[in-house]
């Protein structure tokens, strides 16, 4: 797989042929953060009213072109109790080729926490390996 920073040019060619094949596109939940303590404290320190309480990453892609695009989005603190919480978009992550059948989403992640990383300002995520 091969990892595309967004503030290339070819970040714009892939999300634009994206956003033209929307009917193409496949979506699929990467990962999610449920924030604790010390992200809520972290945030409101920073000055945020209303702190993220959870974050999810989506990939979408296009198996025709195998090209995607990482996207963050969150629900708010005061939202989370909602039978329907409010989803915001947090913005895009990374873009992505790759030449397998599908998208290796493990490998993604690994590209995801570092660029989650640097979008939230307040963040300083982990990726933790589950021991069997």
């Amino acid at each position: 797989m091969i990892i595309i920073e967004k503030a290339s040019e070819e970040y714009s060619v892939i999300e634009e042929l994206l956003g033209e094949h929307p009917d193409s596109t496949q979506l699929e939940i990467v990962g999610g953060i449920d924030c604790d303590d010390e992200d809520i404290d972290a945030q409101r320190e920073a000055g945020e009213e209303d702190p993220m309480a959870t974050i999810e990453l989506i990939a979408h892609w296009n198996p025709n072109t195998k090209e995607g695009i990482l996207d963050w989005y969150f629900a708010r603190e005061s939202t989370i109790g909602e039978e329907e919480p409010t989803i915001e978009h947090g913005g895009p992550l990374l873009a992505f080729r790759y030449a397998t059948d599908e998208p290796d989403l493990d490998a993604l992640l690994e590209d995801a926490v570092p660029a989650l990383n640097d979008a939230v300002e307040w963040a300083e995520f982990a990726l933790n390996e589950e021991e069997d």
